[in-house]
């Protein structure tokens, strides 16, 4: 239970980052910065939701989103 309310609280602070980047990029079609914003959130639902049933196993899940950099050099190579 308690890895469930820590995912969840991970998961707002990720949606309020992203949502924050997403209003300061309004106008400007930048995908490396959406998606290096937006790759921990997904990280942090699918974490979440693996912490309702192995809790244990959740934290290396939640670990993947250090890799939001190499989101956005993955979203920024795709334009070229």
């Amino acid at each position: 239970m308690i890895a469930v309310i820590y995912g969840v609280h991970l998961t707002v602070i990720a949606t309020l980052n992203a949502l924050l980047w997403i209003l300061a990029l309004q106008g400007r079609g930048d995908p490396q910065l959406l998606a290096t914003a937006l790759f921990p959130v997904l990280v942090f639902v699918l974490g979440t939701t693996v912490a309702l049933v192995v809790p244990s196993a959740a934290q290396f899940f939640w670990c993947l989103a250090f890799g939001a950099p190499f989101a956005g050099w993955l979203a920024a190579r795709r334009q070229r």
